[in-house]
Parts: structure tokens; sequence; C-alpha cells
């Protein structure tokens, strides 16, 4: 559990909020890094709230590849299926509304090359079944998604359920690879933001106030206790937001930003728990978390810290995946939301126990990761028609959000991860969830 980290958590709850408004960088990546390999034309690197630098197609769509796929072999065809399928399912059904279900074409747009495009570095050409020329990154087939709306969207990326409960993505964005890091230097999403790390699990750290000319005396004493400054090469060199500063016998350490960085050998990294370190110290955080809407707090509930309405009481969303080959989503827009009710127990029993966190019509949404969608009166949850008349609520990365009825105090989660089925639950939105 990720309980077993927290210390303190009323202390480490503020240290999230002093991490986002406490450390002077600038709030986001304010003009695209350069690839480390080159780039086809057809694609870009686009900035996301909770997913960092992605490669994205013309206009800065999001680009997914596909679990379910092989290397240079697409598996997502426009074959519609409509019942579940020996192999993905313990049990035979017809899945509901199937004819209006979309194929896997249809749903993850396969990213189409041009009769001129050539492979270029990582990027290659792969044939479609229907003899169409797509692009592959790694070999992997590359793909757009239908639920993204708007260029930074990443709500594409799915679910499913393996044996023992773990979720997996199905459609996973694809990182950009950056130039200009150092060496082993890498970014992952974390409670405190997207923040630098120094290899998988090495988080990276500044000091409050200390100057790069003070970076030989920033640390002292305290480097015996847990801190070390973050070496450098004898023959690295400045290279943009990173350069060099001598720390004393013949060693030079690195600084981003005009901050020099440090490791800390008893932080334990979770990525939705506050990073445990001590006062007068910040992760060095590269993108702050997107700011939720207003009237929506952060709880510390015994999994870390997770988004709440203004009473304090946990936010959810609802994830399902189709057992079939091609994976789809369902509950989501332009799907059938007749999994998520028969799965509650019936429309009734699903009204009273999820209830979606309202707003109004002229709500404006803070950021791509936070957005106001349309609900269907009677299900509660998003339409297939959007121009006809319903209610209006929060959504986080496109799904509808709710609380749950059995949630009484701030912290409580009871609704965490009940797996209604297989391939089918509810989950509090945890800071930092990528």
């Amino acid at each position: 559990m990720a309980a077993r980290h927290l210390r303190n958590p009323g202390q480490l709850l503020a240290a999230i909020f002093a991490a986002l408004l406490g450390f002077a960088v600038t709030p986001a990546w304010a003009a695209a890094p350069a690839p480390l390999t080159p780039l086809p034309p057809d694609i870009r690197i686009g900035a996301t709230d909770t997913s960092g630098w992605v490669y994205t197609d013309r206009k800065g769509f999001t680009l997914y590849t596909f679990r379910r796929d092989s290397l240079g072999k697409s598996n997502c065809t426009d074959q519609r299926f409509i019942r579940a399928t020996e192999g993905e399912s313990d049990i035979n059904y017809y899945l509901p509304d199937a004819a209006r279900r979309p194929t896997c074409v249809k749903f993850s747009p396969p990213l189409l090359a041009g009769a001129k495009a050539r492979p270029v570095g990582d990027w290659s050409l792969i044939d479609r079944p229907e003899g169409a020329k797509q692009w592959a990154f790694k070999g992997s087939p590359v793909y757009r998604s239908s639920l993204d709306a708007a260029p930074g969207e990443v709500n594409g990326g799915g679910f499913y359920t393996l044996l023992g409960g773990a979720a997996q993505n199905s459609r996973i964005p694809i990182k950009a690879d950056l130039a200009g890091f150092p060496p082993g230097v890498t970014t992952k999403v974390t409670a405190a933001g997207t923040v630098l790390m120094a290899g998988a699990d090495r988080p990276l750290f500044v000091r409050d106030g200390a100057a790069l000319e003070k970076a030989s005396t920033g640390c002292g004493l305290v480097c015996r206790i847990g801190w070390k400054p973050y070496l450098a090469p004898t023959l690295a060199s400045p290279n943009g937001d990173w350069s060099v500063v001598n720390v004393g016998r013949g060693a030079r350490q690195w600084t981003w930003r005009g901050q020099p960085l440090f490791t800390y050998d008893r932080v334990v990294l979770d990525p939705q728990v506050p990073l445990d370190a001590t006062p007068g110290w910040t992760p060095a955080v590269v993108t702050p978390l997107p700011e939720p809407p207003k009237g929506v707090t952060v709880q510390m509930t015994i999994e870390g810290p997770a988004y709440a309405d203004a009473e304090g009481r946990t936010l959810y969303t609802f994830h399902c995946i189709d057992e079939t080959p091609d994976h789809l989503e369902c509950d989501v827009k332009g799907t059938s939301q007749q999994i998520r009710i028969s799965l509650c127990g019936g429309l009734e029993q699903c009204r009273q126990w999820f209830r979606p966190l309202y707003a109004k019509k002229g709500d404006k949404a803070p950021n791509r990761t936070w957005s106001v969608v349309k609900i269907d009166k009677e299900t509660l949850g998003r339409m297939y028609d959007e121009r006809q008349d319903g209610l209006y609520a929060w959504a986080y990365r496109g799904r509808p959000v709710y609380t749950f009825y059995l949630d009484k105090d701030p912290g409580d989660a009871y609704a965490h991860e009940i797996q209604l089925h297989q391939s089918a639950d509810w989950r509090m939105i945890q800071v930092g969830t990528r």
C-alpha cells in the first residue's frame, strides 16, 4: 500500500502545494524541445498536462501504440464485434448496443503515411491489412484516438485488467525521446508534478534558496545524512538549461536552470505519494500538475493524495474494456453505458451509489485534463449525441467524475478499485496519475 511511505499525511499534503507554488521555474516547457532522433515530416513533439512531452501528428494530437499489436503488424482493423470472444472472456455474451459500437479503426484511427513517406530514425512504415501504409514507432504501429478532441489531450489511454487485478494501459501515449538531457536523466509524473529523475527511481531535488554560486557550500553537513550532489562527468559541458559547477576535490555537480541538483538516498518513489523530503528541499519540478476546477480539493487517502469535491468526498472515474480482441473502452463518449449500469446492479442503484460532480453550462475548464461534458439526464453517463438536452458534469481526461455514497469523511475511498468485473472497475483520481 502506498500509505507505508507516509509519516505525517498533513505535512506531506502541504508539501505538494509547496512543490507546486514554491519552486520558481518556468510553469511549463515553453517551446518544443529537440528530438533525440530525426522525425518524419508527419510527426511533431507536443506538451501534455499529465504525460509530459509526447509525439503528435501534424495538428498536435497525441499518438498512441496498441498493446494488442505485434511488432511490424497492426491488429486494429475494421472488423465489427457483436459479442464477447473466447479467450478474452469467461462468459460468451452479446455486447450492448453492438450496432452503434465503433470498430477499432474508428476508435483508434491509424496514422497513415503519404505515398512519398520514407522511414526516418525510429520511425518506419508497415503495411496495413487493407493495403495502406501506416507509421510505426520502434516497430509498433501508431494511432490517434477518437477520444481526444483537442491537441494536448491524452484521453485515449485505456486499460485492461490482468489476472490478479493489475490494470495495464491498452493504448499507450508515446513519450517523446528528447535531446539535451544529460545521460540517464529522464522525467516522471509524480504527486509533485513532472519531476527530473536520475534513472528510474531516483528523483532529483533542489535546495530552497540555493543559488548557483553557493553550490559548493549548499550541502555541507546534510550531505552526510542522505543528500548527495548529483555529480556530472569530468567532460560534461553546458547545454541549454543544463550546466555544471565545481563542488571541490575535482567533483562537478549538475545544475538545471541555475539550481544545483541533489539526490536523496532515503526517498522511496511512489507516483501517488508526495516525495518524502525534509523542509527546505523541493523536487525539481519541470511541469506542475494541472490545476483542478474551482471547488475541487485534494485529500489524503490510504493510497495517497486524491482529488475530492468541496466537502472532501473522493472523486472517481469508471473504466471498462470490451472483452474483444480490439479492447475498446466502454462508457466513454460514443459508446454504451450499459456495462456500468448493469454491473452496478441496475440504473436506480447506479444513480444512488455514484453521483456526478455537476458543473454549470458556462463553467470553463482550467486546462486540457479537466473538462465539462454533457451527461444523460437519466443514466448520468456520457451521451451518444451531445447536441441533445442533458446535464453538465466535470470530467477528468474525458471521463465523467463521480462521488460514492459510502464516503462520508475526507479521505474515505471505499469505491477505489471496486472490481465489478474482470475488465471493469471504479478508480479514485489520484494526484499525479498519468
